[in-house]
């Protein structure tokens, strides 16, 4: 998770970093493969809701021999869920200052083009690209709005067996909202991630240049 941590941010350095020393295709590809470390950290994360969830239903259902090796387990994915997270969290929130270190160094590059035909070029291209930005922006934003009540509904089940760990109580938690609530948002999490893989994708194979013959 620590890895996964490094990640945030990572796009912006690499374009900021990158900016004054490498070529433009170098910068591109600097860009893309940080991009491809995001998309697989969001794919991560969504084995992870897919995980958390099936540890809970197993906790739900478990039989009274087995209910602390799957608390154990359940606990420990939900801890996982929560850093996981707050990757999404944070990757969302920077999404804007990425695209705005993209675009200031598409001006460095490209902002002096004078021919009119080339200019028109390289502005449909800065404005598709801009547009892929502002995709995964959203689609991370929708991904972190769902995961807020998820957390706070896996937290609560945690806290709550965790000191009544009896038949009795896990038969009373499995008949709340909460636990149905859990499930629903912990989907709707799972879908905006999709939705976001699917977004960095895009922008990834616009920024990738064709392979050397």
């Amino acid at each position: 998770m620590e890895r996964r941590a490094r990640w945030v941010g990572v796009v912006l350095i690499a374009m900021v970093v990158t900016g004054c020393s490498s070529t433009p295709v170098e910068r591109q590809e600097a860009t893309a493969q940080s991009l491809a470390d995001v998309r697989d950290a969001m794919k991560a994360t969504r084995t992870q809701i897919d995980k958390t969830l099936a540890s809970l239903n197993a906790l739900l259902v478990a039989p009274e021999t087995q209910l602390r090796d799957a608390y154990t387990r359940f606990a420990k994915d939900v801890d996982t869920m929560a850093k996981q997270a707050s990757v999404v969290t944070s990757e969302s929130s920077q999404m804007r200052r990425r695209s705005d270190a993209w675009l200031a160094t598409w001006k460095q590059t490209y902002g002096e083009v004078k021919d009119p035909e080339l200019k028109a070029v390289t502005d449909r291209r800065r404005e598709q690209v801009m547009l892929n930005f502002s995709k995964i922006d959203g689609s991370l934003a929708a991904a972190r709005d769902a995961f807020a009540p998820f957390i706070a509904n896996l937290q609560d089940v945690k806290k709550v067996i965790g000191v009544d760990l009896t038949p009795q109580a896990i038969a009373a938690v499995s008949k709340t909202a909460v636990v149905q609530n859990a499930t629903e948002s912990g989907a709707a999490a799972g879908r905006a991630m999709g939705v976001a893989v699917v977004d960095i994708e895009a922008l990834i194979e616009s920024l990738t240049p064709p392979p050397s013959a």
